[in-house]
């Protein structure tokens, strides 16, 4: 029984950090409402420094997943 509640514990230790991330999607347009596509988007955490980019899609969609709660910058560049 000893050895349940420890693997018992472990799972419910990792769902609850799990719990605490957050993530930042959205579309990139341009003013006429048009996506556009392969634009860099950079997040950064104004606590940590921390700095995660990617680029959009086809559709001018971008995701961010698994980011710690806090407050981000993010900005946006198209070469």
């Amino acid at each position: 029984m000893k050895h349940f509640l420890f693997v018992l514990t472990l799972c419910l230790a990792s769902t609850i950090s799990y719990g605490q991330q957050a993530q930042v999607s959205g579309q990139i347009t341009d003013s006429s409402g048009a996506a556009v596509p392969n634009t860099n988007v950079t997040i950064s955490s104004e606590k940590t420094g921390i700095t995660r980019a990617v680029t959009t899609n086809d559709q001018g969609l971008f995701l961010l997943p698994l980011l710690q709660p806090g407050i981000y910058s993010l900005t946006t560049q198209k070469e």
